[in-house]
């Protein structure tokens, strides 16, 4: 036996034989539902469920194909943990071939969505786990992948919302010919749902649900945190971030939350309440929050409990670590136009506004160029909305990312690496953009499709550059050595650029290494990752202005453009 086995099984016979902390949950067998399978269609049926119990995890022997599996069930207790863990042996499916290895869930987490791979004999050659945190919703992916050479992109397999891996399911002779998911209702969310309301006289607006013993449901308002500690963010898709949290001890009226803590005004978090938060990244002040997480800044949100997770509906009063307020004031009638910052046509020496295409905001969802006709001035302020506080700066020339209308007033705002004019005023209408940063620009200063360089005064291509720093060349900027982190793990990376093509290597803190490929197109680089284990995916980064920093993302499929974890880096 190898000391990986040997020390998971003295691990598994110690549960074995401890009491229980915690009550459990499922008493009686689960009702399970069949979430789908992938693979050929040879051999006989096999069922494996772990019921009353639920699916930690999935044994597994393998060459080039996957030989054989076995389940790994553990106990759902009331709080969450997730105890007994152990193998079923009532259950195998395969053949006796292959080399021993497996796919585990980290501590109080069960099984609720797999990536299935297969093999050009129809046979599954590879799978990974998604796990499911049952003390915080967070969700992981397994990182091992066993057998030869996949075909064609993975097949993902999921429960739905609020349900549980109980087993696996599918057809083997020899080999896995095909594999699925059992899943079957999470018996903490049954046991949390609450009666059903009474009505009373006044309508009462509930805010969401909460965890413990009979809990009715919990109340929102406003939630005071602390950034740094052991805040972590976790990107989904394009429209949410989650963030997760630590429950501080205190209210937040008897004292500040500790670093990565959060907690409500007049209550402690109940047992089984959500210990994360989502919100909109486009919504105001969301950068302001990233940058305080990041730094270890405080901040307030007016948010409501609904489920697995807190709803951020505003977000307010963001500091940095030194207390300067970041977040925006209210905005007086004079101080609309930026102060001495120009900001309209007549101060930008009578240039008009430039044509739009589909309405001011390019109709949303289009890509725009920052075009400025200045001599000095090269990069337009992104504010928080309409005249409010400035939170980064796109360089002209590049391209942002453009939603749609973010606002009517207010004043562009411009860093000026020379001197300043007096002046002040209204903008043509603002527009919110996702990227390079997430926030509001003038109108007048974005140029979609064809109209880059019409319209404009002072030459054919209507730009006017500064003298000052040259911006980084996106074609050549993505060689060398990069510090990254994916999802709050560590990575080095070592790239190399030949003209638009990028190949190079990383290493994570958590031991897995890999190499990256890829071509390069304006700023964006977007690439196919392998990992030592055999894991494979796509990806993008986004090289910024200045050429000393990437935000990206990753994929465990082929779409480099598809999201499913974060992936930053700063030139080392």
């Amino acid at each position: 036996m190898s000391s990986y086995r040997a020390l998971r099984f003295a691990g598994r016979l110690l549960i074995a034989l401890c009491p229980l902390a915690a009550p459990f949950l499922a008493t009686n067998a689960f009702a399970e539902r069949e979430a789908g399978s992938f693979g050929g269609p040879g051999g006989a049926p096999f069922h494996g469920s772990c019921s009353p119990k639920a699916l930690a995890g999935v044994f597994l022997w393998a060459g080039k194909a996957v030989d054989k599996v076995e389940i790994d069930c553990g106990t759902l207790n009331q709080n969450g943990t997730v105890t007994d863990v152990i193998g079923d042996a009532r259950f195998h499916a395969g053949g006796g071939g292959g080399g021993y290895g497996g796919q585990f869930c980290p501590p109080n987490a069960l099984v609720t969505g797999m990536r299935v791979w297969k093999d050009h004999n129809n046979m599954v050659n590879s799978f990974i786990l998604r796990c499911t945190s049952m003390t915080d919703g967070t969700n992981t992916w397994t990182t091992m992948q066993a057998g030869g050479e996949a075909i064609d992109d993975p097949v993902k397999i999921l429960c739905k919302k609020n349900e549980i891996g109980i087993g696996v399911y599918g057809r083997a002779g020899s080999l896995i010919d095909n594999i699925g998911l059992l899943c079957a209702d999470n018996p903490m969310m049954v046991a949390a749902a609450p009666p059903p309301p009474v009505v009373p006289e006044k309508p009462i607006k509930h805010t969401g649900k909460a965890g413990g013993e009979g809990a009715a449901p919990m109340p929102g308002g406003v939630l005071s945190c602390r950034g740094g500690g052991g805040m972590k963010v976790t990107i989904s898709g394009q429209t949410a971030v989650f963030i997760a949290f630590t429950p501080a001890a205190q209210t937040a009226n008897a004292t500040q939350p500790g670093p990565g803590e959060c907690a409500w005004p007049d209550r402690l978090f109940a047992t089984n309440e959500a210990h994360r938060f989502a919100l909109d990244p486009s919504k105001p002040n969301a950068q302001l929050l990233m940058d305080a997480v990041r730094t270890g800044g405080t901040f307030q949100l007016t948010a409501k409990p609904i489920g697995t997770f807190i709803m951020v509906q505003a977000i307010d009063g963001v500091q940095v670590v030194d207390s300067t307020p970041l977040s925006p004031g209210p905005v007086a009638a004079g101080d609309a136009g930026g102060g001495d910052t120009p900001s309209t046509p007549a101060d930008m020496g009578g240039m008009p506004p430039m044509q739009q295409a589909g309405g001011s905001c390019g109709g949303g969802g289009a890509a725009a160029t920052v075009v400025i006709n200045q001599p000095g001035v090269d990069k337009v302020n992104v504010r928080s909305g309409p005249g409010g506080q400035v939170i980064g700066v796109v360089p002209e020339g590049d391209t942002v990312s453009v939603i749609g209308p973010c606002g009517a007033t207010g004043a562009a705002g411009f860093t000026k690496p020379k001197t300043q004019q007096s002046g002040g005023g209204g903008g043509n209408g603002w527009c919110q953009i996702s990227a390079p940063v997430a926030g509001c620009v003038s109108s007048q200063f974005l140029a979609f499709g064809g109209d880059v360089g019409t319209n404009l005064p002072g030459g054919a291509a209507g730009f006017a550059k500064s003298k000052g720093k040259p911006q980084a060349s996106a074609t050549a900027g993505f060689g060398g050595s990069w510090s990254a982190n994916a999802d709050n793990v560590a990575y080095s990376l070592s790239l190399k650029q030949n003209g638009n093509g990028v190949s190079g290597r990383y290493q994570g803190d958590d031991g897995s290494a890999g190499k990256i490929n890829g071509k390069v197109s304006g700023n964006v680089l977007r690439f196919a990752w392998v990992q030592m284990d055999g894991t494979r995916g796509s990806g993008k980064f986004e090289l910024s202005g200045d050429g000393q920093s990437f935000e990206g993302s990753y994929n465990f499929g082929s779409n480099p453009d598809a999201v499913e974890g974060s992936w930053n880096g700063m030139r080392q």
